[in-house]
């Protein structure tokens, strides 16, 4: 352990040095990076969200046309599963 007087020394150029924004331009720049990556993210989440929209409605289209064809095919003797 440091003596007092020996801390006291030292308090003046620890006081000079830029540590905290130094610490502070690097977690800025690292928010950045991160509000970047959220923002690629989002724009895949909205990419895949459009995606699945038009899928559905596809599928909703086919189960309708499934559902006006199948009787039809029933009628005229077909076997539908």
């Amino acid at each position: 352990m440091l003596a007092q007087e020996e801390l006291d020394t030292r308090w003046p150029a620890l006081q000079a040095m830029a540590v905290p924004q130094d610490l502070y331009a690097a977690m800025v720049g690292h928010q950045g990076a991160c509000n970047d990556m959220l923002s690629l993210k989002d724009d895949v989440i909205s990419k895949m969200r459009d995606v699945l929209a038009k899928k559905e409605v596809e599928h909703v289209r086919i189960l309708k046309n499934h559902a006006e064809v199948r009787p039809r095919c029933m009628a005229a003797g077909f076997p539908v599963t």
